[in-house]
């Protein structure tokens, strides 16, 4: 292993090789890889899960790991029949030989690279790994404590993962968010249609989201409002589609709710640049990625009381915060952004200044790349 503070010679050699330990079809995994790659790191993805697409390929970045597609994830994390492929980890990290490796995920990805005993080792933390995994008993309690154990470092995507992962461990966490493309997700007025007021959703459609909430809101202030021409568009995929469309179904608004199903992430951000307002009312969430695409954007946010959407949003100031269930809020939160064009010009653009100073994409990014400097010279 070669120092990262004694690169100068090293650099002309090769480039510093990370494997990550990670889901490669994942957003926020490509957008790690990608971002990497990028900086001249050689990365390769040891996944559970065999990739969609080839996205990797333009980028130079190694799928260490092309399991078959009918081992599902669902199956392996019921009997941790994923560390049957430990072995084939081992391998993998005899061939690309790498100077870190990386897992995206305290749980899984992180008790497989736990396991492999090789070091420098890093645990980055994304969400329920921490939030929830290790209370489902005293195992995965366990579990979760060892692989933070042992890892070198331990990195959290926002400063609510970092408390959570303070209630496991008393090691030191390096809280670097997902970030925004502040090249990618920028104003863009023309894209909205002036002759409506465009309410949506960005999520997985899940039942800890919360969207028959924000479909419940919507219908209550179009009732309240017969006179405007209100719109309501949900994008993401999920186990609720069939019970949310027949909501819409039962509350007569299919004429004003369209499913735009999940869009490719460089489609994103021009469907955020059509909404007038972007609600996030979810139980819990550790960050709330589009929530900070859309104050990107400047496109003003509605989110609730969960730990994560706090640390984001300032209430009446870059956003509104409101109780998830309270459908009465949600739908004065919303009136009142809809009748005043100014106050969702002012909130915007206190959203994008909240961004730029900590969620800058770049900014995260180098972030990164300094935590794996300063753990290769331990």
């Amino acid at each position: 292993m070669v120092p990262v503070c004694q690169r100068s010679v090293y650099d002309t050699i090769m480039a510093i090789r990370v494997l990550l330990l990670a889901d490669i079809n994942s957003e926020h995994t490509q957008k790690w890889a990608v971002g990497l790659a990028g900086s001249g790191y050689e990365i390769g993805i040891f996944s559970f899960t065999a990739p969609k697409s080839d996205w990797y390929h333009p980028y130079g970045i190694a799928c260490l790991h092309q399991p078959d597609a009918s081992s599902g994830a669902g199956r392996l994390w019921k009997k941790l029949g994923y560390l049957r492929f430990l072995p084939k980890l081992k391998e993998a990290i005899h061939e690309f030989a790498p100077h870190i490796l990386h897992a995206h995920y305290a749980s899984s990805y992180g008790l497989l690279g736990a396991l492999s005993g090789f070091n420098p080792y890093i645990i980055s933390v994304w969400g329920t790994d921490v939030m929830k995994f290790p209370y489902k008993n005293l195992l995965t309690r366990g579990i979760v404590k060892y692989n933070l154990h042992k890892a070198d470092a331990v990195c959290a995507t926002s400063h609510t993962l970092e408390r959570h992962v303070h209630r496991l461990t008393d090691k030191a966490v390096e809280v670097i968010p997902f970030g925004v493309n502040l090249d990618e997700f920028i104003n863009k007025p023309s894209l909205k249609d002036r002759s409506a007021f465009t309410i949506g959703c960005v999520k997985s459609l899940e039942k800890n989201y919360n969207i028959a909430s924000v479909i419940v809101s919507f219908a209550k202030l179009r009732n309240r409002h017969p006179g405007k021409n209100l719109k309501l568009v949900i994008v993401g995929e999920g186990e609720e589609r069939a019970n949310l469309q027949e909501l819409v179904k039962e509350l007569h608004i299919e004429a004003q709710v369209v499913f735009e199903g999940k869009l490719p992430h460089h489609l994103v951000a021009d469907k955020i640049n059509e909404l007038d307002v972007l609600v996030n009312i979810s139980e819990y969430e550790s960050f709330g990625v589009s929530v900070v695409e859309a104050m990107a954007c400047q496109v003003p946010v509605i989110v609730s009381e969960a730990e994560g959407l706090k640390e984001v949003v300032d209430d009446q100031l870059n956003g509104s915060i409101v109780a998830c269930h309270n459908i009465e809020e949600i739908v004065e939160a919303l009136e009142r952004l809809m009748l005043s064009e100014t106050l969702r010009e002012v909130i915007g653009l206190n959203a994008l200044e909240r961004v730029r100073k900590n969620y800058n994409w770049k900014h995260n990014l180098h972030k990164m790349m300094s935590v794996y400097d300063r753990i290769l010279c331990l």
